[in-house]
C-alpha cells in the first residue's frame, strides 16, 4: 500500500477516518426492510454487460426473467429520493436494457403468453401494448390499447397514451380524435391541465375558433398553454372579448407583457385572485405601456421588483427600460418601499444603465442609516453597494467596504474570510502588491481566531488562494481537517430514512483533497486516496466523472477520472490509465488535458491513437490538433501543418472550447510555422492567440466584478478577433453601462458573423439561456440578418430558433423543415421542431417517425465505440467498496445507489424508453 508515501496530515485523516467503515448503527426501534432489490440491480446490471454476447433467444428469455421477477414483498416500495439519489428496479430500467431487435419477437411472445391466462389489470394490458410495439403491427397496438380502455382504471381518451400511439403509428385520424376529446372533454385525474396544440395551422382558423371557444366556455381555468402563434393570438382575443361571461379566468392564456389588456380584464371580472400568476408580465406590461405611476403602484402591492421572474419577454421590457432616467426615479421610488430584498439589485442596474451613480450611492447609505437595521438587511445592501463600485471601477471605495466587511459587519466568521480573500484577489488582478499582502494577512488573522468548525463550502476561496500563493502545507492541513470533519458528519447521519437505508455515503470534500494532490503534481498521495478512504460513493475509478465543465465556464475543474488516470500512471499503472483515459476521451472529446496525458502514455501509438479518436467523432478537431503537437514534436512539420489547419477549418471559431484554452490551434499553428520560418503567418494566428488569451484575462476580471475594466479589454480583444459570443456579451455590457448604440454595433456584428460561418458551437450558444439573446436590442440587432439566410442546413437550423426565440412559431417551423431537408441528419433541428410543434409533428412536417428498431440501431451506433463496449471494472477502489458492501449489509439487500458498479443504464433501449408512447406506458407499469 502507498500510504506510508503520503504526508502526515493525510495519514493522520486516513486513519481517523479509515474507522468510517465501521457499521453504522441501526436507528432506534427501526425495522429494516427485507428485499430483492440489490439482487434485482446486480442482476440487471449483469444482463446488460452479457446480453451484447447473447444469443437472441437467450437474450430474450433473460429478460423475460427480469421482468418477471418475484415481486417486492408488500410496503417495500420506494421510489427516489432527493437525499440519496434511491431508486428501484422498474420498467424503465429493464426498458433501457432492452437486448437487440433480433430477440423481440421472442419476448413479444413471451409477454403475449405469460399474460393470457391472468387477469386483465392495467399492468398486464400495459404490457401487452408494449408487447405489440416490439412486434410493430399497428393494428395490434390499437387493439391491446382497447384493451387498456376496458380496464377502467385510466381516462385513455383524454391521456397522452392515445396521443403518443397515434404519432407512433402514423394515425392522424385517430390523432384528430384524441385532440377533440381532450378540448370538449376537459381535464381529467390524469391529465388536469389541457395544452392547446397549433389548431390554426393543424385545421384552419375557422375550424380553430370554434374548439377554442367551446373549451374557454367549458372549461377556462383548466387552460395550461397553447402552442402556436396564431392560435396563441386566436385565444387570447376570444377570452378578451368573452371575458365577461367566462365561468373563471384563464389565466394560462397570458405569457408576455403585451397581455396586459386581457390582464386587466380578468382582474375587473373576478378581482386579484389568480393574477399574482402573472404579476411580473402585469407590471412589465405597464412599463411597456408607459404607466410608470400604475407599475410601481403594483410593484408596492407585490412586494417585488419590476417584471422580473415572470416570462422572458417580462424581464427584456425591464431591462430595456433601465437606462431611462424616468425609470431610475421610479426604480428609486421602488427600493425606498420595499427595501433590499426586493429591488435592490434592479434599483442598481437602473443607476449603472442610466449614470445615476452618486444618486445611487446616496440611497444606499440613507438606507444603511436606518435605526434597527437588521444584519441580513446591512449585509444585503452592502453587497449591493460594493458590486456598484466594483463595477463601475471605483476600487478604492470598494476596498474600503470591503475592509469595514471583513472586520465588524458579517456575523459569519467564514464569509469575513472570503471578504479578505477577495482584498486579495483584488490585489493581485490590479497589480497592488500591498493590497494583496493586507488580504492576505488578514485572511490568515481571521482563519486564526476561527472558533467554528472549517467548512470547504464556504471556505474554499481561502485554501484557493493558498494554493496558488504556494503555501501549500497550510492548505493541505485545510483540506484534510474539512474531509475529516465531513467525514465524520456522514458516519454521524441517520441512514435508514422514509422507508430506505440510503448509501453510499460521499464526500466531495474528498474530491477537493484529491484535486489539491492532482494539481500540485503528488500522485503518491492520491493513490493512496484511492486505496484507503472509504467515501468516495463508487466501487471502481471506472464510476468516476469524466465529462469537462461547461464551454462557458472561465475555468475548469478537472473530471474526478482523470485525477485518477493521472495517479494510476504515475505510479505505474499506465495500462489502467490508458483504458481510464478511452473513457475519458470518448465521453470528453474535446477535453485538452486528456489528450496531453494520453500521449504521454501512449509513446509512438500516440498518432494512430488520435486518428481512432478522430475517427470515433470526424467534427471533433482536438485529435487533429493534437495530432499536429505529435508531429511537429518528432520534425514532420508539414504534414502537422495540414493536420492543424484541417482543425481550424472545421471549428474556426473554436467557441465549444472553454475560453482559456479557445484558438489552442492557431497557437499550435504559429508555432509551427515559426519553425518553418514562415515569421509573418506564424504572427496572424499567434496574433489570434493572444486575443483569445486577453478575453480570458477579460473573464476572469468579471469573475471578481470588476466590469468596466472587463469589458474594456474584452473590447480591444475582438479588434483582434472575431468571436461571435464574446460580442454578445459584449454588447450586453455595453448595454448595462447605457452605451446602447456601440452594443448595437457589437450585436449586428456577432449576428453577421454567425449568419456567414455559423460554427458548431451554434446549438451550445442558443441553449445558454442568455447569451444568444441577451436583450430587445440584441433581438431587434438580428432581425437584420433574417432577410438573406444561406441555404445550408445549419444557418437555417439557427435562423429557424431565432424565429422561435421571438414566438414566431409558424415561420420557426418553415425553416426547421428547410433545414432537416437539407440535412436530414440534423438532429438539433428536428428536435426543435418538435418542440416548435408538437402537437403534430408526424402529420405537418412530412417527417417519418422511425421505427422502434431504427431508433435501437442508431442509438447502438453512436454508442458502440464509447464507453458501453468497455471494461465496466478498471481499478477497483479498496476501502470504498468494503464501506459500500458493509452499507448494503446494513440494508440487508434492500436498495442501494445506481453507480456503485459503475453503470449508467445509457444504452440503445435508452433511445426506445424515450420515445413518448414507451414513456407513456411506463408511467402505467410503475405506477401499478
Amino acid at each position: 500500500m502507498l500510504l506510508r508515501h503520503s504526508s502526515p496530515f493525510l495519514i493522520g485523516a486516513l486513519l481517523a477516518v479509515g474507522g468510517g467503515c465501521r457499521p453504522a448503527v441501526h436507528p432506534a426501534g427501526a425495522k429494516l426492510p427485507v428485499g430483492p432489490e440489490s439482487r434485482r440491480w446486480t442482476a440487471l446490471y449483469d444482463y446488460q454487460v452479457a446480453s451484447r454476447t447473447m444469443t437472441p433467444e437467450a437474450a430474450a428469455r433473460r429478460w423475460l426473467e427480469l421482468l418477471y421477477a418475484p415481486p417486492r414483498a408488500e410496503g417495500k416500495r420506494v421510489g427516489f429520493s432527493t437525499l440519496g439519489g434511491i431508486h428501484v428496479v422498474g420498467f424503465r430500467d429493464l426498458v433501457m436494457a432492452l437486448p437487440s431487435p433480433e430477440a423481440w419477437p421472442a419476448i413479444a411472445d413471451g409477454i403475449r403468453k405469460r399474460t393470457s391466462g391472468q387477469p386483465k389489470g392495467l399492468k398486464n394490458t400495459s404490457l401487452n401494448l408494449f408487447a405489440e410495439l416490439l412486434a410493430g403491427d399497428s393494428a395490434a397496438q390499437w387493439k391491446a390499447l382497447e384493451a387498456i380502455r376496458a380496464v377502467g382504471k385510466v381516462e385513455v381518451d383524454k391521456s397522452d397514451l392515445v396521443a403518443n400511439l397515434a404519432r407512433a403509428t402514423g394515425d392522424e385520424g385517430r390523432y384528430r380524435s384524441w385532440v377533440v376529446a381532450t378540448l370538449k372533454g376537459g381535464p381529467s385525474r390524469s391529465a388536469p391541465s389541457i395544452y392547446v396544440p397549433d389548431l390554426v395551422s393543424w385545421v384552419g382558423a375557422p375550424q380553430a375558433e370554434r374548439w377554442i371557444s367551446d373549451l374557454l366556455v367549458r372549461h377556462p381555468a383548466a387552460i395550461a398553454a397553447i402552442q402556436g402563434d396564431e392560435t396563441k393570438a386566436l385565444a387570447k382575443r376570444l377570452a378578451l372579448q368573452k371575458s365577461t361571461s367566462l365561468s373563471n379566468a384563464p389565466w394560462g392564456i397570458v405569457d408576455s407583457p403585451d397581455d396586459l389588456p386581457l390582464i386587466e380584464a380578468f382582474v375587473t371580472r373576478w378581482g386579484e385572485s389568480g393574477a399574482s400568476k402573472v404579476a411580473a408580465d402585469r407590471v412589465a406590461g405597464l412599463i411597456k405601456a408607459g404607466r410608470d405611476e400604475d407599475a410601481l403602484r403594483q410593484a408596492i402591492a407585490d412586494d417585488s421588483d419590476f417584471g422580473y421572474g415572470g416570462s422572458e419577454e417580462s424581464d427584456f421590457v425591464v431591462r430595456d427600460s433601465l437606462g431611462r432616467p424616468g425609470f431610475f426615479r421610479l426604480s428609486q421610488r421602488l427600493f425606498r418601499k420595499v427595501g433590499v430584498h426586493g429591488s435592490g439589485w434592479q434599483f442598481a442596474e437602473s443607476a449603472l444603465a442610466s449614470g445615476q451613480l452618486e444618486e445611487f450611492e446616496r440611497t444606499i447609505q440613507e438606507a444603511l442609516r436606518k435605526p434597527k437595521l437588521d444584519d441580513h438587511s446591512r449585509q444585503a445592501l452592502r453587497d449591493v453597494l460594493l458590486e456598484m463600485r466594483l463595477a463601475t471601477g471605483r476600487v478604492n471605495s470598494a476596498l474600503d467596504l470591503l475592509r469595514k466587511m471583513a472586520s465588524d459587519s458579517e456575523p459569519n466568521e467564514d464569509t469575513r474570510i472570503q471578504r479578505a480573500v477577495e482584498i486579495a484577489r483584488l490585489g493581485s488582478a490590479l497589480s497592488f502588491p500591498k493590497v494583496e499582502q493586507e488580504g492576505i494577512a488578514l485572511a490568515e488573522k481571521l482563519d486564526a481566531d476561527r472558533k467554528r468548525r472549517f467548512l470547504i463550502s464556504i471556505s474554499k476561496a481561502y485554501i484557493d488562494l493558498l494554493i496558488d500563493l504556494g503555501r501549500n502545507a497550510e492548505a493541505e492541513k485545510l483540506l484534510v481537517e474539512s474531509y475529516r470533519q465531513e467525514a465524520k458528519t456522514l458516519y454521524d447521519e441517520p441512514r435508514f430514512i422514509n422507508g430506505a437505508w440510503i448509501v453510499p455515503r460521499r464526500s466531495g470534500s474528498l474530491f477537493e483533497l484529491a484535486s489539491f494532490y492532482y494539481r500540485t503534481g503528488r500522485p503518491q498521495e492520491l493513490r493512496s486516496l484511492l486505496d484507503a478512504a472509504p467515501e468516495w460513493g463508487v466501487v471502481d475509478v471506472a464510476a468516476f466523472g469524466r465529462g469537462n465543465t461547461t464551454v462557458y465556464a472561465d475555468a475548469e475543474m478537472v473530471p474526478p477520472a482523470l485525477m485518477a488516470a493521472w495517479a494510476l500512471a504515475e505510479t505505474g499503472e499506465r495500462g489502467m490509465a490508458r483504458t481510464l483515459l478511452d473513457r475519458i476521451l470518448t465521453d470528453s472529446s474535446g477535453y485538452d488535458p486528456a489528450y496531453r496525458l494520453s500521449i504521454e502514455l501512449a509513446d509512438d501509438d500516440a498518432i494512430p491513437e488520435l486518428d481512432r479518436l478522430l475517427t470515433l467523432n470526424p467534427r471533433q478537431e482536438r485529435p487533429l490538433i493534437w495530432k499536429a503537437i505529435v508531429l511537429q514534436e518528432k520534425g514532420r512539420l508539414e504534414e502537422a501543418a495540414m493536420a492543424v489547419r484541417r482543425a481550424i477549418a472545421l471549428d474556426a471559431s473554436d467557441e465549444k472550447t472553454p475560453i482559456a484554452r479557445r484558438r489552442f490551434a492557431h497557437k499550435v499553428l504559429s508555432e509551427i510555422l515559426t519553425a518553418k520560418g514562415e515569421g509573418k503567418e506564424a504572427e496572424i494566428h499567434a496574433r489570434l492567440w493572444r486575443a483569445s488569451q486577453k478575453l480570458s484575462d477579460a473573464a476572469k476580471l468579471q469573475k471578481l466584478g470588476l466590469r468596466s475594466q472587463a469589458l474594456q479589454i474584452r473590447l480591444e480583444a475582438l479588434r483582434n478577433v472575431d468571436d461571435p459570443i464574446e460580442r454578445l456579451q459584449a454588447g450586453a455590457e455595453l448595454e448595462a453601462f447605457g452605451r446602447r448604440e456601440e452594443a448595437e454595433a457589437q450585436y449586428k456584428a456577432a449576428y453577421g458573423t454567425l449568419a456567414r460561418s455559423l460554427p458548431q458551437i451554434v446549438p451550445d450558444a442558443l441553449r445558454r439561456t442568455g447569451v444568444l439573446y441577451p436583450t430587445l436590442l440584441a433581438r431587434r440587432a438580428a432581425e437584420s440578418i433574417l432577410e438573406t439566410a444561406p441555404a445550408n442546413s445549419s444557418a437555417l437550423y439557427f435562423l429557424g430558433r431565432l424565429r422561435m426565440e421571438v414566438g414566431r412559431l409558424n415561420e420557426a417551423r418553415s425553416l426547421l423543415q428547410r433545414a432537416i431537408k437539407a440535412d436530414p441528419e440534423n438532429a438539433e433541428a428536428a428536435e426543435s421542431l418538435e418542440w416548435c410543434d408538437y402537437a403534430s409533428p408526424v402529420f405537418r412536417t412530412g417527417m417519418r417517425v422511425p421505427t422502434f428498431a431504427e431508433s435501437w440501431r442508431k442509438a447502438e451506433r453512436g454508442l458502440s465505440s464509447r464507453s458501453l463496449g468497455m471494461p465496466e471494472s478498471i481499478y477497483p477502489l479498496k476501502a470504498s467498496r468494503i464501506q459500500i458492501q458493509k452499507e448494503i449489509g446494513l440494508a440487508e439487500g434492500r436498495i442501494f445507489y445506481r453507480d456503485f458498479l459503475g453503470f449508467a443504464l445509457s444504452s440503445p433501449g435508452d433511445a426506445i424508453l424515450r420515445m413518448s408512447v414507451v414513456e407513456s406506458i411506463a408511467e402505467l407499469i410503475d405506477g401499478t
